[in-house]
């Protein structure tokens, strides 16, 4: 006898394909599992589904697209789109998000997603108006971004743009990107910026 009895025919009994899966789950039996190491998330994935449009075929590899925009509040996006779906508020996830921010290196999505932050198997594709981390606050000495993220912060280590935006180096726990200082922060650091040749001079 096999699992629960679902159908009856004299004395032999009958089991669904899908109920032994799942006891073979509950027992904690691998042999029907397809995928295993990294790749073991896959196994929960339905890949044969019938909704087969391209937002679901990427959710189906846990690629996600996400805006950082000029004040450095994040927006998720669909591929293909300029238009924005929402705003991620949950604070340990965007700081998480930010706090593995690196260059997209996989090849794709370019040039639109230059950035990629990944969590386990989820790959977190990131477009940005400027820069992929955004410093809102300068406490102690050091750059706040996400919501309570922070890095030393080096005045000698400022760059400015010939459009006049200043940027600072950061180095997350997989890669240093550069990071914009948000505006109203810009304008109450104590530095002259000569617009001819986009040097500064800290006071």
């Amino acid at each position: 006898m096999l699992g629960r009895c679902h159908k009856f025919v004299g004395r032999r009994c009958f089991a669904s394909q899908a109920e032994k899966e799942r006891e073979k789950r509950l027992r904690g039996d691998s042999s029907w599992k397809k995928w295993f190491g990294e790749d073991e998330w896959k196994n929960w994935i339905d890949f044969d589904s019938k909704h087969q449009q391209l937002t679901d075929q990427l959710n189906r590899q846990r690629h996600f697209f996400w805006h950082v925009n000029e004040k450095g509040f994040l927006f998720r996006r669909e591929l293909g789109t300029d238009q924005f779906f929402g705003q991620l508020k949950d604070a340990s996830v965007i700081d998480f998000f930010f706090q593995h921010m690196q260059h997209n290196t996989t090849g794709m999505y370019q040039p639109e997603y230059p950035f990629l932050s990944k969590r386990m198997h989820e790959n977190y594709f990131v477009s940005c108006r400027y820069a992929p981390v955004v410093f809102t606050d300068l406490v102690e000495g050091q750059l706040r971004f996400g919501v309570s993220c922070r890095t030393l912060f080096d005045p000698n280590h400022l760059e400015v743009s010939k459009d006049g935006l200043l940027f600072h180096p950061l180095r997350t726990k997989v890669d240093t990107v550069k990071g914009l200082i948000e505006s109203n922060l810009a304008s109450t650091l104590p530095i002259d910026v000569d617009t001819t040749t986009h040097e500064f001079v800290w006071k």
